[in-house]
């Protein structure tokens, strides 16, 4: 099951599993944040924060919190559905500790965001415009770019030209905008976290206790399975071509 097209409405829900191995101390969590039918303001948006957003994921829940040895971030993209994701495996911490440690960092991360100059905003521009450009050179690298895109579900080709058109027109004020909808008024958030098997037998008391506010806990996988999809690309590709 893709959980990626399926909508999530203006929920945050948190899915726990445990490991199966025993002897494995690890723990691990992805928190998705689910952006919904591609906008391609908000897909430029997107786009821009990308690489400062994975820079500053790692220095603060790597590097400063040292929470796990794997902390990663990036975007999801599925059938024209997008969504942001933050990911961390370790045995620093557990899942329901990440869950609110990724959340004070988006918090954070905002604030750099209210900061920027416009020269960092031109910056931000520039590097996936050049992105763009430096993957596109050749007919060999535009083949292989829309078959990277059509294997991943992205159907629409113009994909990349239509960024292209966007990214120069977006504001510090409209990249706000797209932030705080994302992360804190329209949020769609799905945390899916794995517990050690020791840790969880040792606390699964106390964990009913540790979501985050207005957090609802899926005892089920397959309620996953329940929730309402998107319609086919077809239904809504002259919404998408709109927001253009």
């Amino acid at each position: 099951m893709c959980i990626r097209d399926r909508y999530m409405g203006n929920r945050r829900l948190v899915y726990r599993a445990v490991s199966v191995n025993l002897d494995d101390s690890n723990h691990a969590i992805i928190n998705y944040y689910q952006t919904g039918v591609r906008n391609f303001t908000v897909f430029a948006c997107l786009q821009m924060m990308k690489p400062l957003l994975s820079e500053k994921t790692f220095a603060y829940l790597r590097t400063q919190k040292q929470l796990g040895y794997i902390v990663s971030s990036g975007i999801f993209s599925y059938n024209l559905i997008d969504g942001v994701f933050v990911l961390i495996e370790g045995s620093a911490a557990p899942p329901d500790q990440m869950n609110k440690e990724i959340e004070d960092f988006l918090t954070v991360f905002q604030t750099k965001l209210e900061n920027l100059d416009e020269k960092e905003l031109q910056h931000m521009k520039d590097a996936v415009i050049q992105t763009i450009e430096q993957n596109g050179k050749s007919n060999e690298q535009r083949t292989e770019r829309y078959w990277s895109d059509i294997l991943q579900g992205e159907i629409n080709v113009g994909t990349i030209d239509a960024l292209k058109a966007k990214v120069p027109t977006i504001t510090k004020q409209t990249l706000l905008q797209v932030y705080r909808q994302v992360f804190q008024q329209d949020v769609r958030k799905l945390s899916i976290q794995v517990f050690s098997q020791k840790y969880y037998i040792s606390n699964m008391k106390s964990l009913s206790d540790s979501l985050l506010p207005r957090e609802i806990l899926l005892t089920d996988f397959q309620q996953l399975n329940m929730l309402k999809r998107f319609p086919p690309y077809s239904e809504y590709i002259g919404d998408v071509s709109a927001s253009l």
